[in-house]
């Protein structure tokens, strides 16, 4: 990448500063492609899904491209991978949607902390780069919540959280 993601700020400032300037060449494993390529194949099943719900409307492309945001003359990027209205929390309110493929171990985790912190406070004590990712999503898009799937390799097992815009953290 050219640029720095805003998927990966809530990493290492170092880990960012050597990914963004290109200071080391990103190498990725076999099975690490492998996952990128199950998650985003999971990431179509979701949305798919999810547009069978009645009264559900997802946006998850504009001008035929995956939802773009970006700042500093493009130096700072990040690709949505929708936004959806329709809910039945908040059936009137457009909610940035992010869908995130994990294991076993790291889905039971967020379902615990949905369980015992509430949806609403879950992703910050999960993930905090998926937080902050989130945040910055609801911030450029000006959007008030974020709808987060979280699914297991394939989909077969999935669950959600909203999470309500912070500025602070954005």
């Amino acid at each position: 990448r050219g640029y720095l993601g805003m998927s990966g700020i809530g990493d290492c400032r170092r880990k960012n500063y050597l990914r963004w300037t290109r200071a080391f060449p990103e190498v990725f494993t076999a099975k690490t492609l492998k996952n990128f390529a199950d998650g985003h194949r999971t990431e179509d099943l979701i949305i798919e899904r999810l547009r069978m719900a009645p009264n559900m409307t997802i946006v998850d492309r504009e001008e035929g491209k995956q939802i773009e945001v970006s700042d500093f003359d493009g130096h700072f990027l990040g690709h949505l991978d929708g936004e959806i209205l329709g809910l039945i929390q908040a059936p009137s309110t457009w909610h940035v949607l992010e869908i995130k493929c994990v294991n076993e171990r790291s889905f039971k985790k967020i379902q615990k902390y949905k369980e015992t912190l509430g949806e609403k406070n879950a992703l910050k004590e999960w993930n905090m780069t998926y937080y902050v990712q989130h945040q910055l999503y609801m911030h450029y898009r000006k959007r008030k919540r974020g709808y987060l799937v979280v699914a297991t390799p394939g989909g077969r097992d999935w669950d959600a959280v909203r999470t309500d815009y912070d500025r602070a953290a954005a």
